[in-house]
């Protein structure tokens, strides 16, 4: 009798400890699921951050992108002018001095080609059929106007976008920005036009295109000479 007293008294024993280490093992799996917690909420954090950076990422990207679409452009005007300057140095000078005499600068370019589509940011518009250009100081193959004459200039654009469409387009003197012509028809089922006029004080030799924007840049436009530029020297200055 004794020893059956003494083994329920064990198994009593035992059993009290099994319910302690019960007890311990529920603590422990309680600490274990708040770090689990913690931890899903860190990576959840984590994943949060590498979504912001793949979105930077992508950003940067398209703005090295910009960069270099503008550096090649600015690379094939510069190679367009030191062939124009390395084959007609002789008619330049020519043509330059006699504009030193009469004084006479104006030109008016427009898009030939029906439309312009899928231009990146900083793209330079290229007006590619002369309606006059009076000295030649507007170049057909770089889209550029290269001021011979210190003055005071008068630069007019006219941009046309298809319907259901909208652009910005820069004005750009020296590879500054100066300000921006809107065409806005993404609320129409028709063709939509605006023009804008700019009077600009330049140096000799100071270079002026047009280009798109980074803003808003759908990258198209319509040609079929509805989106003109035209410039003329208003007057000499010192």
């Amino acid at each position: 009798m004794q020893s059956i007293m003494n083994e329920i008294m064990e198994l009593k024993t035992r059993q009290n400890s099994c319910e302690r280490y019960k007890v311990e093992l529920e603590e422990v799996v309680d600490k274990l699921k708040t770090r689990q917690s913690s931890y899903e909420a860190k990576v959840s954090e984590l994943e949060a951050v590498v979504d912001d950076l793949q979105k930077r990422n992508e950003k940067l990207e398209q703005e090295i992108l910009g960069i270099q679409e503008d550096m090649d452009s600015r690379k094939q005007i510069y190679n367009v002018q030191r062939q124009d300057n390395s084959d007609n140095l002789t008619t330049y000078q020519m043509r330059h001095k006699r504009i030193l005499v009469d004084g006479q600068v104006a030109f008016t370019a427009g898009v030939l080609s029906a439309d312009l589509t899928q231009l990146g940011d900083h793209h330079t518009i290229i007006f590619d059929k002369p309606i006059t250009n009076v000295g030649n100081a507007y170049s057909v193959n770089s889209g550029i106007f290269q001021a011979p004459l210190k003055g005071i200039y008068v630069f007019t654009m006219t941009l046309m976008v298809v319907p259901r469409h909208s652009e910005y387009l820069d004005i750009v003197v020296d590879g500054n920005f100066i300000n921006q012509i809107f065409a806005d028809a993404s609320s129409v089922d028709d063709y939509m036009s605006t023009t804008k006029q700019w009077v600009l004080d330049l140096n000799v030799g100071s270079e002026v295109w047009i280009r798109t924007s980074t803003y808003e840049n759908r990258g198209e436009i319509h040609g079929a000479m509805h989106t003109t530029f035209s410039g003329f020297l208003l007057f000499e200055t010192e």
